[in-house]
């Protein structure tokens, strides 16, 4: 009786450790079909092959749905397994193998889905016995994940009425288990990485080396002997050497264009660690430092050598080089200006255009717009083209290095108005109505069900089901034919109970005609299918027709069969007939994520010149997405092969999602990513001008008659919303204002307020004559039209449907404040001389559970007009190896390193391998990136309490030397060695004292000097509260001690404007000034009672100093601050006059409003002028 209790580690029942050797009853070591003793005859299954590593027989399962079977004479020794025994298995899954959905079984003995089986599943590691299904399921639980991409011993023993998992010699759980095999009888299913339920995954690309089955329970020892085998390290070493094979494969360095410092990594992450040496120590060092040859020099020629090393393994390649010699300052303007990459939507921009200015020669860029009343110099669009055609505007990009000046013209063209007015959202409601509906929208967020709440078309009219789900709308590409795919289904008969789609098409989207088309009799190679799931359409220009004309519409949706043909939902596309009644193709593979893939939509991107497809996949959590050039692959390449790896979940929320839909909000280059969070009762919008970062936008309640299940949106124009409107009337309609259209307004701050309305606009509106654009409600009228005066309060509009009428107060202010879009926290300001331009690293919020995962950059040149430039760290990615996520409070310090700047950058992420928040740094030799992770921590075990989070970074004026902080609950301070990676002398030196209303300190340090004093500003209270302000104390040393002040509080909420949360803060001077900005995040208007801590949005106000240096208490503002004007060399006071002729003048009264001409009217104005030479001057004025 030998049983390991997994607590102790001890025997329970007295028996010496070691005191046996045990022989199994089954022995398979995969040589050959048959086991060791040749008594049983085995059989690969469906691809799954027997191969050999070295000397060591292997069962490959293949990435086909492979599997092995041990054939139902393996059964009589299940029905014989009354009492004691063990199952101890070799195998390696790989890393790319998905274990998060149903399936993935490590073994499999037992006689169906219904009649008993026991298993071993590897998503939590977990081994199960039932004599029925799932429900009569006795089971021991490791709860994790089985580790993949090493070969790992696997053992399960049962002893008595307890069961224990061991991995690697470890016992992971131990839990009561009182059935045994023999209960199950003589089981007809003996697999290998197969389960007994149809629709589960099979465990894909897993490979076994080794496989027994013990009449007992083993003792520790012998499970460790087995965890220790030999054979095993062989194994394990053959996979590191081929993982240093293929790294070095597929991570590529290229130093054929060397001009700077370089990043040199040592850590890769998966153990792997490299070494660096250099050919020529002179010009590039092996820690990365280049020094260039002189101007008019031959350019330098040289080997770096990478060695990599894993364990025992190493791998050594080498990479030739060439650092470019220096260029004159003509020469690097020049070039600088040649590598500026301007990228805008070919068929026209309809939001703000970002303008590069990072250069590699180290020339400072500036923008000049050509028509400012278009696109400003900051790229800032301020109104969409009239007509129909697209109106171009010259945006002209000035390079300037030490004097040497040179220009480039770049042609943006300015698209058009779009003729739409409204979004139509089709949907189906619920599981009992499975009906098509339809809703109307004016902002894309918040519908109105039409047809008095009631169903547009009735199913059993159109499916063979009786019912549609997942109805997918699409205008044609004519721009007038309406194309509908649905799945034809009724879930009541169960969710593997459809068998085909129903097409509908429309001239009007009032009358329809439709079609079924049922797959067992359509393709009778599919007459096992049950599920088509989520049909959807897309014209693809490409398909060749057999007449020679190109174009046809392709229908894509995933499939699952009962005979194992398509095992899991996979995604296969077919095309339409001429008139959209039939499929003309048959099924053809199209894509899958290993697991099953689900609710696909695609759009294409002008942008990016790429299709974008959206699809639902449990394995990896929820909604990702992959990118192709074309639908379909090359000639000659794989089926599915013409698709990117796949994204990160991009989903906003931790909730369960489905349903994903993505549609361009009107007049606009913003992306709305749509999805059902179907168990918590509302829909989540989530924005991107990327496709690629998305931030929440809205959260809109399912509720009531609007409860949509998955659908799809597209826009409609003023007679298509009129035609729906009168066809199918919605039940009530109130009189409102919904919106305000103008691209000047800030449409995340719009509000309606009983019969008032605020409309914020962006910094340079002009009040004295703007048109908001404003929209009605359905069916509504609104009066006045065109611009109006709003510089001396609000204007009265009247809206009206012919019989009611309301007045609405509309009042028009200037806010700059957010200063980023969405919702954003926790920011560092940084004013970068090398470049001349100021830069934000904030928090990505607007996730669940603070679970932002990228840090992006934002730059300026104003402080006022800022836009995105990248993403540097992405921490669900390769870019930082320890950690996985949860990316939070990020600082930056420019250094300058043998005559090169150089950025550190320094941050918080989830370190999964401690279960806990660590501090890294990553590095680059511009502000922009790209930023290269240290590939360990730089802080990992705190010195104090409280999570290691919100850092700063300061370097001393005074004495040059670089300090780090830290701190939740308690501030820790440090210093940097000259590395700026290695922490000396931590200390403890939280200021103590005080209460939540004052200065009791809870995070988000920040330090700075002035005038002899060094100042430690902190945020107090919980980020989510109300209350979360600034506070602040002083010191004559960068270590401390804090002498908190008299009057601490900097910075707290003003509920009179509803600004709340104004907290973790970072300060800026400009640079030859006293003058100084505060930047920090308050709590999103909209959300201050709604998770109010994750929905934060940054802002900027000024911040001045009394006489004796104390901090004058800043009141947080909506209008923001000025623009602050710099030249191209960045502030140095008063300028001379020595920049050349002015080009041009702009106007500005004292509120910083933008006046169209020069002011007629006495009064304190601040006038712009901007020179030749691209520098800036700004005076204030009185006339």
């Amino acid at each position: 009786m030998r049983v390991i209790n997994c607590i102790t580690g001890a025997v329970l029942m007295g028996l010496p450790l070691g005191a046996w050797a045990a022989t199994p009853l089954f022995h398979h070591d995969f040589n050959s079909a048959r086991d060791v003793s040749g008594t049983y005859k085995c059989q690969a299954m469906s691809g799954a092959r027997l191969t050999k590593i070295g000397d060591e027989g292997i069962l490959d399962l293949g990435d086909a749905d492979g599997w092995f079977d041990f054939g139902e004479s393996f059964g009589q020794l299940v029905k014989n397994l009354s009492g004691d025994y063990t199952i101890a298995v070799n195998l390696l899954i790989p890393e790319s193998t998905a274990l998060g959905a149903n399936g993935n079984f490590i073994l499999n003995f037992g006689n169906s889905s219904s009649e008993g089986y026991a298993f071993f599943g590897a998503n939590q590691s977990r081994y199960s016995i039932s004599k029925t299904n799932w429900s009569g399921e006795q089971t021991v639980s490791a709860d994790m994940s089985f580790p993949k991409g090493e070969w790992t011993n696997l053992v399960i023993v049962h002893h008595g009425n307890d069961a224990s998992v061991w991995i690697n010699g470890v016992c992971r759980k131990t839990s009561a288990v009182s059935l045994h095999p023999s209960e199950l009888g003589a089981t007809g299913q003996n697999w290998l990485g197969r389960s007994p339920y149809n629709g589960d995954v099979f465990l894909r690309d897993a490979k076994y080396a080794d496989f027994r089955l013990y009449g007992e329970a083993l003792e520790q020892s012998d499970i460790e002997t087995l965890a220790a085998d030999p054979a095993l390290q062989t194994l394990n070493n053959a996979i590191i050497e081929s993982q240093l094979d293929e790294f070095l494969a597929k991570r590529h360095f290229d130093f054929s264009d060397v001009r700077g410092n370089i990043v040199l990594p040592t850590n890769f992450g998966n153990g792997i660690t490299g070494t660096w040496t250099s050919s020529d120590e002179a010009v590039i060092t092996s820690r990365g430092t280049v020094t260039r040859p002189g101007a008019g020099k031959e350019d330098a020629e040289l080997t770096l050598t990478l060695t990599l090393t894993k364990g025992k393994a190493s791998r050594t390649t080498e990479y030739q080089a060439i650092v470019k010699a220096q260029l004159t300052d003509a020469e690097a303007t020049a070039y600088d200006l040649d590598c500026l990459d301007l990228k805008v939507r070919k068929e026209g921009v309809r939001s703000d255009v970002t303008l590069p200015t990072a250069t590699t020669e180290g020339s400072k860029v500036t923008w000049k717009s050509g028509d400012t009343s278009y696109l400003t110099d900051a790229g800032r669009l301020m109104r969409l083209s009239d007509g129909n055609e697209g109106h171009k505007v010259t945006m002209t990009a000035t390079a300037t290095r030490n004097g040497a000046t040179a220009s480039r013209d770049f042609e943006v063209t300015v698209a058009p108005r779009e003729n739409h007015d409204s979004y139509l959202f089709a949907y189906f409601p619920s599981n009992s109505d499975e009906n098509l509906y339809f809703a109307l929208s004016r902002d894309g967020f918040n519908y109105t069900p039409l047809n008095n709440g009631r169903c547009v078309m009735s199913s059993d009219t159109v499916a063979i089901k009786k019912g549609i789900r997942d109805p997918h709308i699409l205008r044609g590409a004519d721009g007038k034919t309406f194309y509908m795919v649905a799945t034809d289904m009724k879930s009541a008969e169960g969710w593997a109970s459809n068998r085909g789609m129903v097409l509908y098409k429309s001239s009007d989207l009032i009358h329809w005609t439709h079609s079924t088309v049922h797959f067992p009799d359509r393709f009778p190679d599919w007459k096992n299918v049950t599920r088509v799931w989520a049909p959807e359409v897309i014209w693809d220009p490409d398909y060749a027709n057999t007449d020679g004309t190109k174009g046809r519409y392709m229908i894509y949706y995933s499939l699952l069969t009962s005979d194992g043909k398509c095992p899991y939902d996979k995604v296969y596309y077919s095309y339409a007939n001429d008139d959209f009644t039939d499929l003309l193709t048959e099924p053809e593979y199209f894509y899958d994520r290993g697991s099953a893939t689900i609710d696909c939509d695609i759009v294409w991107d002008d942008a990016t010149q790429l299709y974008h497809m959206f699809y639902k996949n449990e394995g990896s959590g929820g909604i990702c997405k992959v990118t192709a050039q074309q639908l379909l692959p090359a000639e000659g390449e794989e089926p599915g092969s013409q698709w990117s790896n796949p994204s990160s979940t991009l989903q906003c929320t931790n909730e369960a999602v489905e349903g994903a839909g993505v549609f361009r909000l009107i007049n606009t280059d913003t992306w709305i990513l749509m999805y059902d969070c179907y168990m918590n009762g509302h829909y989540q919008f989530c924005a991107s001008e990327n496709l690629e970062d998305f931030t929440l936008r809205a959260q809109t309640a399912t509720s009531g008659a609007f409860t949509p299940r998955h659908g799809t949106v597209i826009p409609l124009t003023p007679e298509e919303t009129k035609r729906l409107l009168e066809a199918f009337p919605p039940e009530t309609t109130t009189l409102t204002i919904t919106g305000a259209a103008s691209v000047r307004v800030r449409p995340d701050n719009f509000r309606v307020s009983r019969q008032r309305v605020h409309v914020p606009v962006r910094p340079g509106t002009d009040l004295t004559a703007f048109d908001p654009e404003l929209v009605p409600s359905f069916g509504a009228t609104i009066t006045p039209t065109g611009p109006q005066d709003f510089s001396n309060g609000a204007v009265s509009y009247e809206v009206t449907d012919g019989t009611d009428s309301k007045t609405f107060a509309v009042a028009v202010t200037v806010e700059a404040n957010p200063v980023l879009p969405g919702f954003t926290a926790d920011p560092e300001v940084l004013y970068s001389n090398k470049t001349g331009r100021f830069y934000i690293y904030p928090t990505s919020d607007g996730f669940a559970g603070w679970g932002g995962y990228k840090f992006n950059v934002y730059s300026s040149a104003d402080l006022v007009n800022w836009q995105k430039e990248t993403c540097i760290l992405d921490l669900k990615s390769d870019d930082v190896v320890w950690s996985d996520g949860n990316a939070w409070a990020p600082c930056i310090e420019e250094k300058i390193e043998n005559g090169q700047y150089r950025y550190y950058f320094y941050f918080s992420g989830n370190n999964p391998s401690l279960g806990r928040k660590t501090l890294g740094c990553a590095v680059s030799d511009s502000p922009t990136g790209p930023f290269t992770d240290l590939g360990h921590p730089l802080v990992d075990t705190n010195i104090t309490s409280g999570q290691l989070i919100d850092s700063d970074v300061f370097t001393d004026p005074v004495s040059g030397q670089t300090y780090y902080y830290w701190g939740n609950g308690a501030l820790v301070a440090s210093r940097l060695d000259p590395d700026m990676t290695t922490i000396a002398d931590a200390t403890v030196i939280t200021p103590q004292g005080g209460s939540l209303s004052d200065y009791a300190f809870r995070e988000g340090v920040y330090v700075f000097y002035r005038n002899g004093l060094y100042y430690f500003l902190w945020s107090v209270d919980d980020t989510g509260a109300k209350n979360y302000h600034v506070a602040y104390g002083t010191s004559t040393s960068p270590m401390g001690p804090i002498t908190v002040a008299a009057d601490p509080v900097v910075l707290i909420q003003d509920a009179s404007e509803n600004i709340f949360g104004t907290g973790h803060n970072s300060v800026l001077q400009i640079p030859g000034r006293d003058e100084w900005y505060i930047v920090y995040h308050r709590i999103n208007r909209n959300y201050t009672g709604n998770q109010p801590g994750q929905h934060r949005e940054v802002c900027i106000d000024r911040m001045e100093f009394n006489a004796d240096g104390t901090i004058k208490r800043v009141t947080p503002t909506h209008r923001g601050i000025d623009p602050v004007s710099l030249d191209e060399s960045g502030v140095k006071g008063v300028m001379s006059d020595s920049h050349g002729e002015i080009v041009s003048t702009e106007w500005y009264d004292i509120t910083g409003l933008r006046i169209s001409q020069a002011p007629g009217r006495n009064g304190l104005y601040i006038r712009t002028d901007r020179y030749a030479d691209g520098s800036v001057r700004s005076t204030k004025l009185i006339r």
